[in-house]
């Protein structure tokens, strides 16, 4: 008979416990254009972007992007802030047309 051994990472699972992650969904504006994030606040890291809506879907929905990031929980606050900064500018130069931030897949 064949034994199966499972081996569990504790190190991955206490990473896992403390960390965060934040959505932001949003809509390009008027003049889209690419950027890339710079100086996020330590222990943070873009994910990735997607798209809102499911490859069938034929209705237009509010937020059409989201862009995921992790990191530290203890620094939660902080990353929100410079998100909420961030997307303001892209919106006050018409890079976006609207934002919103979460914790949870909400679009």
């Amino acid at each position: 008979m064949n034994n199966i051994y499972f081996k569990y990472n504790f190190k991955y699972d206490k990473m896992k416990c403390n960390e965060a992650t934040v959505f932001v969904f949003y809509t390009l504006g008027a003049k889209p254009e690419y950027w890339k994030y710079e100086h996020l606040p330590e222990g943070w890291w873009w994910v990735g972007t997607g798209s809102t809506s499911p490859a069938n879907c034929t209705r237009q929905l509010e937020y059409q992007t989201d862009e995921q990031f992790n990191g530290p929980k203890e620094s939660l606050l902080e990353m929100k802030a410079y998100l909420s900064n961030y997307f303001e500018t892209l919106e006050y130069q018409e890079v976006v047309s609207l934002f919103k931030i979460r914790e949870e897949y909400d679009p």
